[in-house]
C-alpha cells in the first residue's frame, strides 16, 4: 500500500483524518451556535460580562477605566434591565489587574452575546472535567449506570445550572481546585503553583481551601510549587504595570465597594430571618463552631497521607459556605468533589452500597430542584433552605464516612475479595 511521502500516511488514513477533523469542527460549531442561542435566551451572564467589559477597557480596546462605575453601568442593565437594587449583585470589579489579564482573550470579541456563548461552552466542558476529576480523586471506577448518573448530577444540578446562567467563574475554579488536589497527589509541584495563581484570581470562592493547600505546601517544603507560583505572579504583575501602571488604588476602591454592597447569602442572615431575636448569635455561634472544626481537622491533616488530606480538603469546601462569608447559590457547585468522595466510600463499605449510593445521589440531585420549584414554601424560605441543604448534608456525609475515608490504605486481600475494588 502506497504512503504519502510528506505525511507518512496512506490515502485512506489521510482521508479518515480529514473527515475526522471536519466532523470535530462541525460538532464544535454546532455546540457553539447552540450555546450562543442559549446565552441569548437565558439572560443573566453578568459574571463573564463584567470581566469581558473590564478586559476590553484594560487592554485599550475601549475607552474608560476598568475599575470605574462604567462596568457596573454596563452590566446591570444587561442583567436586570435596570440598575441593581438592594440585595442584587452590583457587579463592581474587584479582581486585581494582573489576574484580569487572564480574561484578555475574551476581549478580542466585540459581541457580548458571542462572549457569553463561548464562556457557556467553556463552563460546560468545565463541569464535565470537574466530574471526571472528582471520580479520579475518589479512586473509584463506578459502574456505567452510576457514572452516567454522576455526570448528570454534576451537569444538571440546580447549582450547576445557576452557575452556567450567571456566567460565574466558579465552575472553572472548581476545575482548578480539583486539579490542585490531583497535582498534589501526583507530586506535580509546578502544576500546583500555576493552578494556585489561577485559583487566587477568585479567592473569595474558596479562600479556606487555598489556605489549607498553601499550609500543606509549606509543611512538605514543596519549594518548586512556591517558585512556580511566584514566577508566574511576577510575570503577570510586570505585564499589568506595563499596560496599566496605576491599577492598585482603583482596585482597592473596588474591593471596598463590593464589601459595602448588600449582596450574597450568609447563615447568619438566614437565622435572623427565621429567629430575629437570636439569629445573629446563632450565626456567630455557627461561625465559631466551623472555625474550631477546621482548626482541629487541619492540624491533624497537616502532615498526614494524601487520603486524609483530601478528606479534609472536601470538608473545608463543604464548610466554607457556613463560615459566615457572603456567598451565592451557584458557588455550591464547588461541593461536587466532596459529594463524589461520600458516594465512593458509601459504595465501598456497605453491602447495599450500590443502591444506597444511587439513592444518595438522587437525593443530592432532586431535593434542591424540589426546593427551587417548591410552591408550597415562600420564595425566601426556599432560597434559604436551598443554600443550607447541600453544605449541611455534605458535612454530615463526610463525617459519616470519616473513619473509613481516613483509615490506612486498603490491604491486598481486601482489594481482591471485594468486587467494587476490581
Amino acid at each position: 500500500m502506497k504512503r504519502s511521502f510528506k505525511s507518512g500516511l496512506t490515502p485512506t488514513e489521510f482521508r479518515f483524518l480529514v473527515l475526522a477533523f471536519l466532523a470535530v469542527v462541525l460538532l464544535f460549531s454546532a455546540f457553539m451556535v447552540a450555546n450562543v442561542y442559549a446565552a441569548r435566551g437565558l439572560g443573566k451572564g453578568g459574571g463573564i460580562l463584567m470581566f469581558w467589559k473590564a478586559a476590553r477597557i484594560g487592554v485599550h480596546l475601549e475607552q474608560g477605566e476598568p475599575y470605574s462605575g462604567a462596568i457596573a453601568n454596563f452590566v446591570q442593565p444587561q442583567v436586570y434591565g435596570r440598575s441593581a437594587q438592594a440585595g442584587e449583585n452590583p457587579y463592581f470589579l474587584d479582581l486585581p489587574f494582573p489576574l484580569l489579564l487572564l480574561y484578555a482573550p475574551f476581549s478580542l470579541f466585540g459581541d457580548p452575546t458571542l462572549v457569553r456563548g463561548i464562556y457557556l461552552l467553556l463552563s460546560e466542558v468545565g463541569l464535565l472535567l470537574l466530574a471526571y476529576f472528582s471520580l479520579n480523586l475518589s479512586e473509584w471506577q463506578p459502574h456505567r449506570l452510576f457514572t452516567i448518573l454522576f455526570y448528570a448530577f454534576a451537569a444538571l444540578g440546580i447549582y450547576s445550572l445557576l452557575a452556567l446562567r450567571e456566567g460565574s467563574p466558579v465552575i472553572l475554579m472548581g476545575v482548578f481546585y480539583a486539579g490542585i488536589l490531583l497535582a498534589l497527589r501526583m507530586n506535580l509541584d509546578d502544576v500546583v503553583g500555576a493552578l494556585l495563581v489561577l485559583s487566587f484570581s477568585h479567592w473569595e470562592f474558596g479562600a479556606p481551601f487555598l489556605l489549607l493547600v498553601v499550609a500543606r505546601v509549606f509543611a512538605h517544603k514543596r519549594w518548586r510549587t512556591i517558585n512556580s507560583f511566584l514566577l508566574i505572579s511576577a510575570i503577570l504583575t510586570a505585564i499589568s504595570f506595563f499596560i496599566y501602571p496605576g491599577w492598585v488604588f482603583p482596585w482597592v476602591v473596588g474591593i471596598f465597594a463590593n464589601w459595602s454592597a448588600d449582596f450574597g447569602i450568609t447563615p447568619g442572615a438566614i437565622f435572623i430571618r427565621w429567629w430575629p431575636e437570636i439569629g445573629s448569635r446563632l450565626g456567630w455561634g455557627l461561625t465559631g463552631l466551623c472555625i474550631l472544626i477546621l482548626a482541629f481537622e487541619w492540624a491533624r491533616a497537616r502532615d498526614a497521607e494524601f487520603r486524609r488530606f483530601y478528606w479534609t480538603a472536601c470538608l473545608t469546601l463543604a464548610i466554607t459556605p457556613l463560615l459566615g462569608m457572603r456567598s451565592a447559590l451557584e458557588n455550591l457547585v464547588l461541593l461536587i468533589p466532596a459529594a463524589a468522595f461520600v458516594f465512593s466510600v458509601v459504595r465501598e463499605r456497605w453491602k447495599a452500597g450500590y443502591w444506597l449510593t444511587v439513592s444518595l445521589l438522587l437525593a443530592f440531585l432532586v431535593i434542591p430542584w424540589v426546593l427551587f420549584f417548591g410552591g408550597f414554601l415562600e420564595a425566601s424560605l426556599r432560597k434559604d433552605l436551598l443554600f443550607l441543604f447541600l453544605p449541611v448534608v455534605t458535612v454530615i456525609g463526610l463525617y459519616w464516612i470519616r473513619w473509613w475515608a481516613i483509615r490506612p490504605p486498603r490491604t491486598w486481600t481486601e482489594r481482591v475479595t471485594r468486587p467494587e475494588y476490581r
